[in-house]
């Protein structure tokens, strides 16, 4: 008789390989759940709603946090029953506000935020209308400068791609043009002659590459500037006196065009999603140089698998960085993937989030110490709810790979099963690595069994996968082993008896 016992899942999602051909504590499905500090799986907590059904919810547009408590929504009609504070316990201030502010450009109705940000504690916030025109807003205000000299005039139908704020400037993308303003006056772009304001200018990012480079992402990575483009990534060290700002290396074959999911992770490192996957751009030691580390790459298969064909990913993708725990989230076509990072522990694994609260999104914001997310309608979702600690009914599944327990031509009868998890789990087995719909049910195990004796399970074949959903209610669930005991058969001679 034997045992083979998986004893942690640190590996994560991997589908890099067969799903018969994978090593012992990679995960071919992890679903509604992370994988901890320690290895194990745990299901995640609930997306709870906390914004739904006021009027004209659907003309809001964006989402913008301070970092502390206040959420920030755009629109341009009269809207009413703002502002929402949502009651939080283990939340520094007590509540979540949500705001609604009103930016108006003549009578057109506003369509879509392309980018907000914070400059001197005022928001700076590019929207478009549905006459056509895009404009910038500083403290509610148009801002008039936005002009050739700057870039565009106010009534311009020029669509700004990307807007950030960085060493005391705002940085504005328009087509291949990376402007700028003043420095410490976001609303001065006059470059001219005698500029009222210092400061201010323009770099044609196509001068250093194929001479048509799409801007449409920035992001600071490290002391410079990371300059997205499709297919290519500039850095930069930029300077208050324009004259001063330096080229650095430029990264070829990568690039992105879902400006909502460049972010920053860890000190020295930039997440984002490029054609072929999750990419970050991280240093390495010699030079400072940078590299494009393929970080997402034991799940690129299971992205172009899971992204629908029309899927619009530039405008749909997001991403955050969960303040409790550091985990990465990118949410793409109704998948939030998650990337659970310790390095101490050697753990680097990925797993899914899915259900109510990931579907639809538009925006992933940090407040406090919660991830709020907001889907195309205008619903927002607190991660935890208004506790921090509340779960939602939608399952976890985890699905191992198929285990051959070191002899893939030998047959084995499985004669029980054990594992050591919280909750309730229903447990099933798979034998035939070419029909994963074909499952030998267990039963449903809900205690640690290693001190009972062994849970019955029938079954025979040379590969054998464990599978297991938990119970659809608002509670808690680990899982952290499991272990199969068998007996030795024949070995594959050509004939199965």
């Amino acid at each position: 008789m034997g045992t083979i016992t998986v004893s942690n899942f640190a590996g994560g999602l991997d589908r890099t390989r067969p799903i018969y051909a994978l090593e012992n504590g990679r995960l071919w499905t992890g679903n509604n759940g992370h994988i901890t500090r320690g290895g194990d799986f745990e299901k995640r907590k609930g997306f709870i709603s906390i914004l739904s059904g006021i009027a004209l919810i659907n003309k809001t547009y964006g989402c913008l946090s301070d970092g502390v408590y206040k959420l920030y929504v755009y629109g341009s009609a009269n809207i009413l029953g703002y502002p929402v504070n949502v009651a939080m316990t283990n939340f520094d201030s007590g509540s979540i506000q949500i705001n609604y502010v009103r930016l108006q450009n003549a009578a057109a109705n506003m369509t879509k935020v392309r980018s907000a940000d914070w400059f001197a504690g005022k928001q700076y916030v590019i929207a478009d209308f549905d006459d056509g025109k895009t404009v910038h807003f500083y403290d509610g205000v148009i801002v008039s400068d936005w002009f050739t000299g700057g870039a565009s005039l106010p009534t311009s139908t020029s669509q700004t791609a990307a807007m950030m704020t960085y060493k005391r400037k705002v940085y504005a993308a328009l087509q291949s043009l990376l402007y700028f303003s003043a420095y410490d006056f976001p609303t001065y772009w006059f470059y001219g002659v005698t500029p009222t304001k210092p400061g201010a200018g323009f770099l044609n990012m196509s001068n250093n590459l194929t001479g048509n480079e799409l801007i449409t992402a920035l992001a600071v990575y490290k002391s410079q500037l990371a300059v997205f483009s499709p297919n290519a990534i500039q850095l930069w060290s930029m300077d208050n006196n324009p004259t001063l700002n330096a080229p650095g290396q430029i990264i070829t074959g990568t690039g992105t065009t879902a400006k909502k999911t460049v972010i920053g992770f860890g000190d020295k490192d930039v997440v984002y999603l490029s054609k072929s996957g999750i990419r970050s751009l991280q240093a390495i030691d010699y030079g400072g140089t940078a590299t494009v580390q393929d970080l997402g790459t034991p799940i690129d298969a299971l992205i172009q698998e899971n992204i629908p064909m029309g899927y619009d990913i530039a405008e749909r993708s997001c991403a955050c960085v969960d303040p409790v725990d550091g985990r990465l989230w990118m949410n793409l076509a109704g998948v939030i993937y998650v990337y659970s990072y310790f390095p101490g522990k050697k753990i680097a694994a990925w797993t899914t989030y899915t259900g109510a609260g990931c579907t639809d999104i538009t925006d992933m914001v940090v407040v406090g110490n919660r991830v709020v997310t907001r889907d195309s309608t205008g619903n927002m979702y607190a991660y935890g709810g208004t506790t921090g600690l509340e779960y939602d009914y939608e399952p976890a599944t985890v699905q191992l790979p198929f285990m051959s327990m070191a002899d893939a031509s030998g047959y084995k009868q499985i004669t029980g099963f054990d594992a050591a998890l919280s909750g309730t789990w229903d447990v099933n087995l798979l034998f035939d690595p070419s029909d994963l719909t074909q499952k030998v049910s267990i039963g449903t195990v809900d205690a640690f069994t290693y001190n009972d004796p062994n849970i019955g399970a029938v079954g025979y074949g040379t590969h054998i996968a464990p599978s297991l959903v938990s119970s659809a209610s608002p509670t808690a669930a680990s899982l952290s082993a499991v272990s199969l005991h068998y007996l030795g058969g024949e070995r594959d001679t050509g004939s199965k008896k």
